[in-house]
């Protein structure tokens, strides 16, 4: 797979795996899934996935940037964005994999 998957690709990916016909591809599946995951990081501020990792939020407090093009100072605003945080285990399997 490609660094870029959109839901269409993943849904085809286990609709192969499972061998399923395309009309049977599991895209409610992977839709419900990613909404299941949506609401969990908001509700609870964070998701831990066994072996996986932990998706968490985190407040990014406003600060002074810089427009490139004109190098304009500009109020970039306080947001909140999503981190994640590789398992040991999950990590491990990458090391492994480049070795």
């Amino acid at each position: 797979m490609s660094r870029n998957v959109g839901r269409a690709q993943i849904a085809q990916k286990i609709a192969d795996e499972l061998g399923l016909r395309r009309s049977q591809t599991p895209y409610k599946l992977v839709m419900l899934l990613i909404q299941h995951l949506k609401d969990c990081i908001f509700n609870a501020g964070e998701l831990s996935i066994h072996r996986f990792g932990v998706f968490y939020l985190l407040k990014r407090k406003s600060r002074i940037g810089r427009n490139p093009q004109t190098g304009e100072k500009i109020i970039l605003p306080e947001r909140i964005v999503i981190k994640f945080k590789a398992s040991p285990l999950l990590k491990d399997f990458f090391t492994c994999e480049n070795s």
